[in-house]
């Protein structure tokens, strides 16, 4: 497998820049928690009645504390109101920075107007103008910031999800993973839900065997909207026609007409840049699974939720947790239906699938065949030579 050099998006210059721009007298964040004030609140949690108030300021400390405030798991959350459903974590001055780079990343490097509304929901003493402040420095958003301008819509209107698809290839023969040169990538026009399918050709039977795969996971759309490239073409209008999707082809050269999957073929190659910089890999088609969850479960600046969000309604908790660190937390066993076992953990597998190789097999050295030609005047030589797991000299004279 190819890799590339990791690139680290936040060097320590950018955390030092940013420690300097919270200690500035001009900084104000009237969420954040002095250290000795997050104490505090802490201990009135934990016991109310050994906490008795000094002054008038830590009565009414207690006082909004214990209306406005909870602990879970021993950390401090505020608790939820209209505007946020769920208790929001209390950030401390020292994590801010780690929490915004973490989300940053989480989402493969979407921009302020995306991080920003997952931060706000999830956690309580972050300003937006620190979630633009960090995201300005990342060096590998600075890395991939496109430098030409976009391409203006066409105003389309979708009533609902799946009325209209649009799908269109995504190039990626410059950069080939594996035998996989092309993306087909098949977005609804009402949902923005989007679909990633990595393609070895660009011809019309496997474009028509991944839109079959579309159609079994979410049943037939309205209407196909695609150019008029051949690939789109075959194999695949038959299939359109045996279930009675309208295709409707863009004007020649005419890209403002796909406008909405043309831009959004920007963000899976910008979030596909970023993967292979995150995991030193040029492998994309394993990012591709990451990249989809990604843009299927940030919030989208045109319908304000995330596609995921308004296509499953009841799924919001899957969604949360695939936006969250749990899922990453090898703690977290497989349980069992019988309830007599224990449930199984990731850390667990590793040595009983080590055990099944034999110990001589993994301490051996891999085999190493040297080929040696020596000429002279009377006769050519050759000698072949098999060194490593066995010490071995095969000599053959012609």
């Amino acid at each position: 497998m190819a890799t590339i050099a990791s690139i680290n998006p936040f060097p320590h210059d950018v955390r030092t820049a940013f420690e300097a721009y919270i200690s500035s007298t001009t900084y104000y964040n009237r969420e954040q928690l002095a250290d000795e004030k997050w104490h505090r609140m802490c201990l009135i949690l934990d016991d109310p009645a050994a906490y008795v108030p000094y002054s008038k300021d830590s009565a009414n400390l207690k006082t909004r504390t214990q209306s406005s405030f909870q602990l879970i798991d021993n950390k401090l959350y505020k608790q939820s109101d209209i505007r946020h459903l769920n208790p929001r974590y209390v950030v401390r001055k020292a994590e801010v920075f780690d929490i915004i780079a973490q989300e940053h990343l989480k989402l493969l490097h979407a921009g302020r107007n995306k991080v920003w509304p997952t931060i706000e929901q999830q956690y309580y003493g972050i300003k937006r103008e620190d979630v633009e402040f960090i995201l300005k420095r990342c060096k590998n958003c600075t890395l991939n910031r496109p430098n030409t301008t976009k391409t203006p819509l066409v105003p389309i209107i979708s009533g609902q999800a799946w009325e209209r698809v649009q799908i269109d290839l995504i190039d990626m023969r410059h950069e080939p993973s594996g035998q996989y040169k092309w993306i087909l990538h098949i977005k609804d026009h009402f949902s923005k839900y989007t679909q990633l399918y990595p393609l070895k050709s660009k011809h019309a039977e496997p474009i028509a065997d991944c839109f079959a795969l579309f159609i079994t996971a979410f049943l037939p759309p309205k209407i196909m909207q695609a150019d008029n490239g051949k690939e789109f073409k075959g194999a695949l209008l038959l299939l359109l026609r045996k279930y009675g999707i309208q295709v409707v082809n863009g004007a020649p050269r005419s890209p403002q007409t796909q406008g909405l999957i043309k831009q959004a073929n920007g963000v899976v190659k910008a979030k596909l840049r970023a993967w292979k910089m995150d995991h030193g890999s040029t492998e994309w088609k394993d990012g591709l699974l990451e990249v989809t969850l990604a843009m299927n479960t940030q919030i989208h600046s045109t319908i304000g939720c995330a596609p995921a969000e308004l296509l499953f309604r009841d799924r919001g908790s899957h969604i949360n947790w695939l936006n969250s660190q749990t899922r990453k937390d090898l703690s977290i066993g497989v349980e069992q239906e019988d309830p007599t076992l224990a449930p199984i953990f990731e850390s667990e597998l590793e040595p009983e699938f080590e055990a099944l190789i034999d110990p001589q097999l993994q301490q051996a050295p891999k085999p190493r065949i040297e080929v040696t030609i020596e000429s002279s005047q009377s006769e050519a030589e050759l000698s072949i030579e098999l060194t490593g797991a066995r010490a071995d000299t095969v000599g053959n004279t012609t």
